[in-house]
């Protein structure tokens, strides 16, 4: 126990300097670029690794001796060494090896025999999983990092849910099994085998009956899903019959709800990822950018063109900023029913991570529709050609006709520049519609002016192909005029993946 919990807060520690010292580079979504930590980040390891150490040293003399030593090789190592990963490694192999050969000393427990029929036996069973489970996942997630110690290759798996599953769902099983009989067993001792057999066999039962319901409902035919199902049904039902029949006090029941929540958490993860249903494919050969993959879960969707997703018809309405992130708007509406419904998926881009996706979620009773961003354009003005810039005196209500839309001039809007940090400056906004086919955006050029100058903010329409500038010019002796400018180009329509 003591070790176990020592190794937790290390683990954590060590998952930290993986993903912030950079050395997992690409294999994982979740690390940082090399920060410059990954020195500093090692030392809080080690440090850690040796206070337990210096708590089993018997003898305050001893346990000095350890601390100075120690600190001073902590602390020095990295400055003095390009290498010094390699002396800190070292420094907590011996840590861990010092910490195992003293541990006995301070422990004064008697050696005695685990009672198979003991709860404290299963307990101890159930702990040995956990540890498997986290041994399996270390060395998954710690491929780069034994590259980089001993020069090796080792390449991280290609489908890494496949290689984590094939290992989490055995151990997971046999948790969720362990929960569901370990309540039922006494602490060193059940007597009454006979009862304890019962209690087994028949909550066994129902949650057999149970999950013949669920396979039909969820349709599940895969026998690893259908044991792993009926694993964490029978967790959920035999832990809520020990609630119901022994507990008999609310603070004594944390124990059976922990794990009448994990076996239904162990329901969901099943429920989410085995049926998993991808709606989404492109058949219509514009992703020939992407992989073979790619393009069999994602589908390109123009902004105002309804496509048709599973029952739905979906049409990507546009975006919206919220300081960094970026919303998409994409409205679905079922093919046989009146439902309709919108959902806002978000994304940052980031410069040193890339796309970086929250996705967004209808919930049914039985399943979900999930939609996440894959690959948004990248904007680029600046490789935009305009031509065909032209000039237009307009009053409220007139309306342009262009080669890629009619233009319509609705008025204007005047404030001050303190919206966009300009002071003593007075801001007039051109209020534009665009319509393009069955499609109508919106347009803001903006035109202003103070004591010193005054200047134009363009707006550009790349989707309709369409840039606007506005100003207001003095004409001698008459009211200002408004001058609108348009300029072409082809059309870039929206689109999201």
């Amino acid at each position: 126990a003591y070790t176990l919990v020592i190794a937790t807060y290390i683990m954590v520690l060590y998952a930290t300097f993986l993903t912030r010292s950079g050395v997992l580079g690409t294999t994982s979504v979740h690390s940082f670029t090399d920060l410059g930590l990954a020195g500093q980040l090692m030392q809080f390891v080690v440090l850690f690794i040796w206070l337990p150490i210096v708590a089993v040293t018997e003898g305050a003399r001893k346990r000095w001796y350890i601390i100075i030593p120690v600190s001073v090789l902590v602390l020095l190592l990295p400055f003095y060494s390009k290498l010094s990963f390699y002396p800190l490694l070292a420094l907590s192999i011996a840590g861990i090896v010092w910490f195992v050969l003293n541990l006995n000393k301070q422990i004064k427990n008697r050696p005695s025999e685990d009672n198979v029929t003991g709860r404290e036996f299963w307990m101890f069973i159930g702990s040995l999983m956990l540890v498997l489970s986290a041994v399996q996942i270390l060395v998954g997630t710690s491929l780069p990092v034994f590259n980089k110690v001993f020069g090796s290759d080792f390449v991280p798996p290609k489908d890494a849910i496949g290689f984590y599953n094939r290992y989490q769902m055995p151990i997971a099983i046999v948790i969720a099994m362990l929960m569901a009989v370990g309540q039922f067993f006494r602490y060193k001792n059940t007597p009454d085998k006979l009862k304890l057999a019962k209690e087994i066999l028949i909550t066994l039962f129902v949650a057999v009956a149970l999950t013949l319901g669920g396979v039909f409902l969820f349709g599940i035919s895969n026998p690893m899903y259908v044991i792993f199902m009926l694993a964490g049904i029978y967790a959920f039902v035999a832990n809520l019959a020990y609630l119901i029949i022994y507990v008999r006090h609310a603070k004594l029941s944390g124990s059976s709800i922990a794990h009448i929540g994990f076996g239904l958490m162990l329901l969901g993860v099943l429920v989410s990822s085995a049926k998993k249903q991808v709606i989404t494919a492109d058949f219509s050969g514009q992703m020939g950018g992407f992989d073979e993959s790619a393009r069999k879960e994602n589908m390109l969707l123009r902004k105002g063109e309804p496509t048709r997703l599973g029952d739905f018809m979906v049409t990507y309405q546009g975006d919206s900023v919220s300081g960094e992130d970026v919303y998409f708007s994409i409205h679905y509406k079922s093919i046989e029913g009146d439902e309709e419904f919108t959902l806002k998926p978000n994304s940052q881009l980031s410069e040193e991570m890339g796309l970086l996706s929250n996705p967004d979620t209808r919930h049914y009773l039985t399943y979900d529709v999930y939609t996440h961003i894959t690959s948004v354009p990248k904007e680029n003005s600046d490789s935009i050609t305009w031509r065909n810039v032209k000039e237009f005196e307009v009053k409220k209500g007139d309306s342009i006709i262009t080669a890629n839309g009619v233009v319509y001039f609705t008025g204007i809007d005047q404030g001050n520049g303190e919206s966009i940090g300009l002071k003593n400056t007075t801001l007039v906004k051109a209020l534009l519609k665009v319509r393009n086919g069955n499609n109508t955006v919106e347009a803001e050029p903006l035109f202003g002016i103070n004591e010193q100058t005054f200047f134009s903010i363009r707006t550009e329409l790349a989707e309709v192909g369409l840039r606007f500038g506005f100003e207001v010019r003095p004409t001698e002796g008459g009211e200002p005029k408004a001058i609108l400018e348009i300029a072409e180009t082809i059309p870039q329509p929206k689109f999201i993946v």
